[in-house]
């Protein structure tokens, strides 16, 4: 479930993501403080003799117009930072925490602008598996924004959207399922009840109440969003096909697997015909009708599925060398159900050994492959047999 809500709500964070500059106009901004502080009154030295009845209004003045320009340049860098993400720019966590810092300095903890710089500190700390740092400067992103632009702010629902998944992947629904329902708010009342900001967070939220066992209110929240986005781009859109695959998972879930399937179906063919059948969304698709093909039996058409995704990650080579994990091991729980065992224990071996190095032994895919690999062997040992009491 995890992995579907990352998958919903990566696309949509990367609009709210805040990507920075350089350190350089940081650097020079504290550079120039530092010579006008040396000229103007460093310790131990000589002020300038200024001809004037009040000769310490130079130096109020020197620094207010030090402050001011220090203040400008911040501001600058600080746009610069807005700006670079719709460029997509990468940057370093040390390089965000250094402009935070200097934005408390000279503009106070509460200062608005610190809320979309946490947000996207807390995103890289996310993605460096900090997930407690993440959680900790996003719930402050939060706090600043609701101080400095109100409870309804969608600087607010920025922090909530990168929040919800966090807090799901440690298991704490009850937590995440308020919040996803205040950014679903936030959106519906600031954009509209039809955008596109609130059909996202209905599938977050659909996708949070499938893993809480809400299934009634699932379905006819991601319904809701499958058909915003079905009016707004188009019956053959790939951003149609996230949407699809969230409502087919809580299909499967309810048994309901002839609805399960024709939506999966529709959501690899969108994949397939709009973007490329080796992108990791259209293999995960595709990943989702297979297993629900082969618990309906059609073991064949289930097992060409699962090839054809081990084939295109082998295809990427050792770019995506992890790509390959989960389609392995796919493809050998269906050799064991069909039993081919010493193909299955060759396949989940191979997956085994992928994962651990390229993911860790402690990855959740590595364990996965690992208990595969496990059931795969205890099956190929014959049993010991106990002779009879004499």
């Amino acid at each position: 479930m995890v992995k579907d809500l990352n998958q919903s709500t990566r696309g949509f964070a990367l609009r709210w993501v805040v990507c920075a500059v350089g350190l350089a106009g940081v650097v020079g901004a504290f550079l120039f403080v530092q010579r006008e502080h040396d000229r103007h009154g460093a310790p131990g030295g000589q002020p300038a003799q200024v001809k004037t009845a009040h000769p310490a209004a130079p130096d109020v003045e020197t620094a207010q117009s030090v402050r001011k320009m220090d203040e400008q340049r911040l501001a600058e860098d600080i746009d610069r930072v807005l700006k670079s993400v719709a460029a997509g720019e990468n940057v370093s966590a040390e390089d965000l925490r250094s402009v935070i810092a200097v934005s408390e300095r000279l503009r106070g903890p509460d200062d608005a602008s610190l809320g979309p710089l946490f947000t996207a500190l807390a995103a890289k700390q996310r993605d460096a598996g900090e997930t407690a740092e993440a959680e900790v400067h996003l719930r402050r992103a939060m706090t600043v924004s609701e101080q400095a632009c109100g409870l309804e702010s969608p600087d607010v629902a920025a922090p909530l959207r990168l929040l919800v998944p966090l807090l799901a992947e440690a298991g704490r629904l009850d937590e995440a399922l308020p919040l996803a329902r205040r950014a679903l708010n936030i959106h519906e009342k600031t954009v509209g009840l039809e955008s596109i900001e609130a059909a996202e967070d209905r599938n977050t939220l659909g996708l949070i109440l499938r893993a809480a066992g809400q299934r009634a209110e699932a379905e006819s929240t991601l319904r809701r969003a499958v058909g915003i986005v079905q009016e707004k781009f188009g019956t053959e859109d790939i951003r149609l096909g996230h949407y699809l695959h969230s409502l087919a998972l809580v299909y499967q879930d309810a048994g309901r697997l002839d609805e399960a399937e024709s939506t999966l179906r529709r959501a690899v063919e969108i994949g397939e015909n709009t973007y490329t059948p080796d992108q990791p969304d259209t293999c995960a698709w595709r990943a989702t009708l297979a297993r629900v093909l082969h618990v309906r039996g059609n073991l064949e058409e289930a097992e060409r599925l699962y090839r054809r995704n081990v084939t295109l990650a082998e295809e990427r080579g050792a770019t995506d060398e992890a790509a390959r994990v989960m389609p392995l091991n796919n493809l050998a729980i269906l050799l064991y159900d069909t039993h081919r065992l010493p193909e299955a224990q060759r396949t989940a071996q191979h997956a085994v050994e992928i994962a651990t190095r390229t993911l860790g032994e402690g990855s959740p895919q590595t364990r996965v492959c690992a208990q595969t690999l496990r059931s795969i062997t205890e099956a190929l040992v014959p049993p010991i047999e106990t002779p009879p009491p004499r």
